[in-house]
């Protein structure tokens, strides 16, 4: 093995990845609302009258149910892998320039609609649900990154709200133009410190930062890129 063979190795380079959970269940979310607002018309009852609210029967019933629904909802949650696109990602900024008369593009840099429209579909790798169950949404397909399940994608993005939308181009933009930093976690060094580990925090080590308003979620596209890592 070669010296340069060996420090790739030993690298194990890779392209940037983030995970993002999605709720796509949104009649579900609205049973959730409906019972909260039951419960907390209840507690205002209570409230007014000076009753004991753990006394209540209805009250104890509507607890019981926003409970359950809560479950339901974390158990409908699905998590979506994003991959930076590597270099490929000026390609896409430069095709698509700002709109006139558009600040928001003009600050961006380019047309943000086209440019996330065109680069979710391949940005987006892979989706996992509750249970684990996962499902590959874009590979290497002689040595270009394409998407492979167009119709889940859609369904995903169609389901989403326009806050998740953001954030998911937010996180893309992040992966693309953010810049990464040895990770740190104050839970996990809290516990240590508390087990007598070591949990120093390792120099420059911090967040990224995004700088994306997001775009539309037009069709999915077809288009694929040149991937640097499968």
């Amino acid at each position: 093995m070669s010296d340069a063979e060996s420090i790739l190795a030993k690298l194990n380079v890779s392209l940037a990845e983030v995970t993002v959970p999605l709720y796509l269940n949104g009649r579900l979310y609205a049973d959730w609302q409906d019972a909260q607002r039951e419960l907390t018309d209840r507690q205002q009852q209570h409230r007014a009258s000076a009753d004991s609210l753990a006394g209540d029967p209805e009250a104890r019933r509507l607890a019981k149910r926003v409970d359950e629904l809560e479950e339901q909802v974390r158990q409908s949650r699905a998590i979506v892998r994003l991959r930076s696109l590597g270099r490929a990602w000026t390609g896409y900024v430069v095709k698509h320039p700002p709109r006139d008369g558009d600040e928001d593009d003009k600050a961006f840099g380019a047309n943000r609609d086209a440019v996330f429209d065109e680069v979710m579909p391949l940005s987006m790798i892979e989706v996992t649900t509750a249970d684990g169950q996962s499902c590959r949404m874009a590979a290497e397909v002689d040595g270009e990154l394409t998407q492979t399940e167009p119709e889940l994608y859609r369904a995903i993005v169609d389901a989403v709200n326009d806050e998740q939308w953001s954030n998911l181009c937010n996180n893309v933009y992040a992966l693309n133009r953010g810049g990464l930093s040895v990770p740190f976690s104050h839970v996990a060094s809290k516990i240590n410190q508390s087990s007598g580990g070591d949990s120093s925090k390792p120099n420059g080590s911090g967040s990224r930062t995004s700088g994306s308003r997001g775009g539309s979620r037009g069709k999915s596209s077809s288009t694929s890129t040149t991937s640097k890592d499968d």
